[in-house]
């Protein structure tokens, strides 16, 4: 999208006399509008140098904006795009310039002397926003709270399996084992209740036959 914007001023510089924060800070708008990374944001200003030094000359420059992005169609971008500079107010704040008059064209006219583009290749604040990001762990530092690593824990993890295998093994033979020794075990104690049975039989019997006598 491009932008005719009527602006008053009196510098040969577009009227931006800070070009990198003004360009940097309209990525920053253009990416919040969209949604989208500011890195995938590119914006660039043109204009013809004018050789009067009057403090209010009223002087043309233009602004396009543009994105390189996967996130949505180009249709729907475009159309977004379009509605980025709704009105002068939105422009000045935009750009930080005395800006009187907007209109949107759909490409930038031939001609112009100066253009100042910006993108991720050549943001002098770029770098700033790369060391906010998180630095990525070392291989060495791939543990889990900082003794075991994977790999130790796959062998612990195996080692266990194997262990509760060889302890269900173990568990089924001891139960097999006292499920042959069961009905053993009831034979014996019945023949002990039998044995106990005829002894006791076998003093009541001598006790009657002491009365008797």
């Amino acid at each position: 999208a491009v932008w005719k914007l009527e602006v008053a001023c009196g510098l040969r510089d577009g009227c931006l006399p800070d070009s990198n924060r003004t360009l940097h800070m309209a990525r920053l708008a253009v990416a919040s509008h969209l949604a989208i990374p500011f890195q995938e944001v590119q914006v660039g200003i043109s204009f013809t140098e004018s050789s009067s030094r009057r403090l209010l000359d009223i002087t043309n420059i233009y602004f396009k904006a543009t994105a390189n992005t996967r996130r949505m169609k180009q249709a729907h971008g475009e159309r977004l795009l379009d509605m980025l500079i709704a009105d002068v107010e939105f422009a000045r704040d935009l750009l930080d310039v005395d800006i009187r008059r907007i209109e949107i064209l759909g490409a930038i006219p031939t001609g112009q002397q100066r253009i100042m583009e910006m993108n991720e290749l050549n943001d002098p604040y770029s770098p700033a926003y790369q060391e906010l990001r998180p630095i990525p762990k070392e291989k060495s530092s791939d543990k889990i709270f900082g003794i075991f690593t994977p790999g130790l824990l796959f062998g612990i993890s195996g080692g266990l399996v194997v262990f509760a295998s060889i302890l269900g093994i173990l568990f089924c033979f001891w139960r097999r084992k006292k499920a042959r020794q069961a009905p053993e075990a009831r034979a014996q104690e019945r023949a002990q209740q039998n044995k106990n049975s005829i002894e006791e039989n076998g003093k009541e019997a001598e006790e009657a036959d002491v009365q008797i006598f």
